[in-house]
């Protein structure tokens, strides 16, 4: 699974939640710069919103990304699980 993939994810796993490139990075194991490339390409799309906001971990006043809720995509007990194994 690509590094994409993988940051879309853990940010759908944790939506409503701010993550700073940095924690993002750490919680991914990859370094800050690829991180803030890839989150800077899904930032384009609609389900990802990016901001300067206060960061859920460190709380640091920075640029952060989160996924925004989607009332038509619901996630169940068996889809967390499966996102968990993967983010």
């Amino acid at each position: 699974m690509d590094l994409a993939a993988r940051a879309r994810g853990f940010l759908i796993l944790h939506e409503g939640a701010d993550f700073c490139d940095d924690c993002l990075a750490r919680a991914l194991g990859v370094d800050a710069a690829q991180a803030r490339e890839t989150l800077t390409t899904l930032a384009k799309s609609p389900a990802i919103l990016r901001d300067r906001w206060t960061c859920k971990f460190c709380r640091r006043s920075t640029l952060v990304s989160r996924a925004i809720a989607n009332p038509t995509f619901a996630l169940n007990r068996r889809s967390r699980t499966r996102l968990r194994r993967t983010a």
